[in-house]
């Protein structure tokens, strides 16, 4: 069957479609239990921070109960305050599906979080609004509004978001025939893409529709929908099966050997014209649309030491450490780059971690850091 491409969803109509003050009235106390998977003979069940019903603290605290046993989370410069602003989860058998509002946060997933819970999934994001800023393996990436990005869940992954809506679906490997050994861990769909507008179309008519479809509806539908993803995987091995340009293959060389040498102090164009054999201008050609060499090297050492500053210890000189490690002048120079990056000092980033990460013990013993997925996952 052949598959034509949707038009692109341009911003408005993304946020027409997901307006959260609109949606929240109606997805009030009616139909559902706050914070408890709401059962009914004929809707879908929904677990729901709702914040009509759940006060910012109690939300804060389930929300690190939910993400506990997959990945550690901070919170950038709001803890105690009202960051969760709004989670829902869905599950629908073959699929579970998210839509989430909150602050700017860090999320890292660990070696000892791929152990504790590793069954084989995917995870696909969308954003309503806002941007994040990830790392899968060495593949540092932009998520933008209308961006698909799809994760294979058994990597270790990191991430830094504004202020963001998003959705996610989660499904298992075998549900789309993935195959780790032949896809890529990490797959992006851009939304003016054919691939990407047809999937972005139909996320957003399941997204709509899983508060109100009856059970019935939600398995047809998430059928469908499972469908046109798994060709679409299958679509984007035939395209990676091809020869890549060899500029294009260099760029992306050139892009894995920053991301492994951003603690290097001579991370320069020289350094990487002597790596690959070509002139200093063949090498601002290449690294042009990452939007400059220094200028992707200042952000990436922005984004690390971030998240050093948030999953780290709260030490006297933390900052000034961390500003010298990743290579900045000066904790001044360190200081203002960071709030131009961020919107607030370093030091409100120190130790912002909710308190879930495992002892260094812990992490290395598999007994002693497994913990029981979340109720929201092991449904899939």
């Amino acid at each position: 069957m052949s598959m034509r491409a949707q038009p692109v969803p341009d911003t408005n109509s993304v946020r027409e479609t997901v307006r959260g003050e609109r949606e929240d009235k109606r997805f009030s106390h009616r139909r559902y239990r706050p914070m408890a998977l709401a059962e009914s003979a004929d809707r879908v069940p929904v677990f729901d921070l709702n914040p009509e019903f759940v006060g910012p603290e109690e939300r804060l605290a389930k929300w690190s109960e939910w993400t506990r046993p997959i990945c550690d989370f901070a919170p950038l410069n709001w803890r105690g305050t009202d960051g969760i602003l709004r989670a829902r989860a869905w599950p629908t058998g073959k699929a579970v599906f998210t839509d989430t509002l909150i602050e700017p946060h860090v999320t890292k997933r660990e070696t000892y979080h791929v152990r504790n819970y590793a069954k084989p999934t995917l995870v696909t994001r969308m954003h309503a609004f806002g941007h994040s800023s990830s790392e899968v393996r060495s593949d540092a990436y932009i998520t933008k509004p209308g961006d698909l990005n799809v994760v294979d869940f058994t990597e270790t992954y990191s991430s830094i978001s504004t202020r963001v809506r998003f959705f996610t679906f989660v499904v298992s490997h075998e549900a789309v025939n993935y195959d780790p050994s032949v896809h890529a861990p990490h797959i992006r769909m851009p939304p003016d893409g054919p691939q990407g507008a047809a999937l972005a179309s139909a996320f957003l008519r399941i997204m709509k529709g899983l508060p109100v479809f009856t059970v019935k509806e939600a398995e047809a539908a998430v059928d469908h929908f499972l469908s046109l993803f798994a060709r679409m995987l299958e679509q984007s091995l035939e395209e990676t099966a091809s020869p890549p340009d060899p500029t294009q293959k260099r760029q992306a060389a050139i892009r894995t050997f920053v991301e492994n040498h951003l603690l290097s102090p001579d991370l320069t164009p020289g350094m990487l014209a002597a790596e690959f054999g070509i002139s200093r201008a063949t090498v601002y050609r290449d690294v042009e649309e990452m939007g400059g060499l220094q200028r992707y090297i200042i952000r990436r050492r922005l984004e690390e030491a971030c998240k050093e500053l948030a999953f780290g210890p709260d030490m006297r000189g933390i900052v000034g450490e961390v500003a010298n490690r990743w290579h900045f002048s000066s904790t001044a120079h360190f200081s203002r780059e960071f709030r131009r990056r961020f919107g607030f000092n370093p030091g409100k980033a120190v130790n912002c971690a909710l308190v879930q990460t495992p002892s260094e013990a812990a992490k290395d013993s598999p007994a002693a850091s497994r913990e029981e997925a979340p109720e929201w996952l092991e449904r899939l």
